[in-house]
């Protein structure tokens, strides 16, 4: 099939989901309803006592709601929500000695619900197969949640002999346009190309009824497209409505697991020497790391690249959720790579090391004295171009100012001869450039072995590269990025380490 067609296939597909609208089947679920009751328990005790009692169960619970809603195979087939519920269970139980009567009760509910979760199988499972059933599998395709859940889904439909597509969100569009889509979870949790630019002509959304936000997902455009195409929805009820025996308080609460930030030290006093303000980032893996706001770029991934060009570096300001990280175990990449520099210059390497010492004292002693309004202040007055960035300019890991006349002047400014200053400083960052560009190949080459599936399915890969002092580098999914930032360490940013709150995103 050309593209036209393919393209002609979803206009025509888009004119029968306006005309006919869009089907939900809202599915009882008594296990389910009454962990999601406990949640919203549990986030109004949060609110009273703080994150710091409460912020590990929330996690876990949130995590175990989230794939009951979003992965429907048979409890047995899915070890890793068996786990989860579990681990959710025995946590609330050892909490209760150390809390009042009222959340005693509360965390007694959330365990008998995580346990219900860890021994039945989600219903909406067999709702699906027997939609799938009534339909055939030869017009239909599955549209699931995450590339986790496509794996874990198409797993399971294989070994029952149902052959039917089965795709993540993000690859919804990436087949035939087919008679009927059923997404499995909220609508609002796949894109709304599945509604506004359909590969089906027919659209049924499957999730719990105890999930309440029931809105179509909407482009950002919609509301200033005229003619933008606003299916209508039906809701169907699946199964018999659960029956709470302590009412479900109304509490706002996301479906999809939220970070709950801890408040760090105050980002208003002033910063210390060897302090920066930056944001904690939270990582696939269960890792996290402190990135600096004023930072420029970070080595980056590109999983969807073919094979040579994956690699990347992008501006810290547009690193998001979702975006890939390349970062070095242990130490962040800055270090290593200005290591791997010194020695790349050979017997030269500790004249320029030296020399470094000598002018990054010299302008360290200048911000002390002064501050570092009155050396900017300064550094504008004699043509520095950048001289807001003076402070930057002591890290270690900076060779010299990008622009070459900047350093020049500054060198003039701090009493330190130009020769042969500015030359080792300029082979340095040479061969530092050199140093990333070793490390990009050797990252290149490993990439092309590993699997792009597994990364994106996980959500982190490691690999060991053969260069000196980057064995241990990890590819990492970046799951959430703190709103406030604190001061830090210079020697603490990008340098990855165990988040517990991090492992109950994913």
């Amino acid at each position: 099939m050309t593209r036209l067609q393919r393209l002609n296939d979803r206009y025509a597909a888009a004119a029968v989901i306006t005309a006919q609208g869009v089907e939900m089947l809202a599915i009882g679920d008594t296990a389910g309803a009454h962990l999601d009751a406990a949640i919203k328990e549990v986030i109004q005790l949060l609110r009273q006592d703080g994150p710091e009692l409460w912020g590990d169960v929330l996690g876990i619970a949130r995590q175990v709601r989230w794939r009951l809603a979003t992965e429907p195979q048979p409890i047995d087939l899915n070890p890793r929500l068996q786990e989860l519920a579990l681990a959710l269970a025995e946590r609330a139980i050892k909490r209760e000695p150390y809390c009042g009567d009222e959340a005693r009760h509360v965390l007694r509910r959330l365990a008998a619900a995580a346990t219900a979760v860890e021994h039945s199988d989600p219903p909406g499972g067999a709702v699906l197969l027997r939609c799938i059933t009534e339909i055939g599998a030869e017009g239909c395709v599955v549209i699931t949640a995450s590339t986790r859940a496509s794996v874990g889904v198409a797993s399971w439909l294989a070994g029952t002999a149902i052959k039917v597509p089965v795709v993540s969100r993000g690859g919804s569009n990436s087949f035939d346009v087919v008679d009927q889509a059923y997404a499995v979870g909220p609508p609002r949790r796949v894109p709304a190309a599945v509604v506004t630019a359909p590969s089906a002509r027919a659209v049924t959304f499957l999730f719990p009824s105890w999930e309440s936000d029931r809105a179509l997902p909407q482009s950002a455009l919609t509301a200033y497209a005229e003619g933008a195409i606003r299916p209508r929805s039906r809701v169907f009820a699946e199964g018999a409505e659960p029956v709470l025996s302590v009412p479900k308080p109304d509490v706002a609460d996301d479906l999809v697991p939220q970070p709950l930030w801890t408040q760090g030290t105050a980002a208003d006093r002033p910063l210390g020497e060897e302090e920066v303000l930056a944001r904690r980032v939270l990582l696939s893996g269960g890792l996290g790391i402190y990135l600096e706001v004023d930072g420029e770029y970070i080595r980056s991934l590109d999983p969807p690249q073919p094979a040579g060009e994956r690699v990347t570096y992008s501006h810290v300001a547009a690193v998001r959720p979702g975006t890939y990280l390349v970062l070095r175990e242990g130490e962040g990449e800055p270090e290593a790579l200005y290591a791997r520099a010194v020695a790349l210059l050979g017997d030269r390497g500790q004249a320029a090391e030296t020399a470094q010492q000598q002018w990054k004292d010299a302008l360290e002693e200048r911000l002390c004295k002064l501050g570092h309004l009155e050396v900017a202040r300064a550094l504008k007055g004699i043509g520095v171009r950048r001289h807001e960035r003076a402070a930057a300019w002591t890290e270690r890991t900076v060779a010299r100012p990008q622009d070459g006349h900047d350093f020049e002047l500054l060198l003039g400014w701090l009493g330190i001869p130009l020769h042969p200053t500015f030359e080792l400083a300029t082979e340095l960052r040479r061969q530092r450039m050199q140093a990333s560009a070793d490390v990009r190949e050797s990252l290149e080459d490993a990439l092309s072995a590993a699997s792009m599936t597994a990364l994106e399915e996980d959500g982190h890969l490691r690999l060991d590269l053969d260069l000196p002092g980057f064995r241990g580098i990890i590819a990492t999914r970046v799951l959430a990025i703190s709103p406030t930032a604190e001061p830090i360490a210079r020697s603490d940013l990008r340098v990855p380490e165990f988040d517990d709150s991090a492992q109950w995103l994913e």
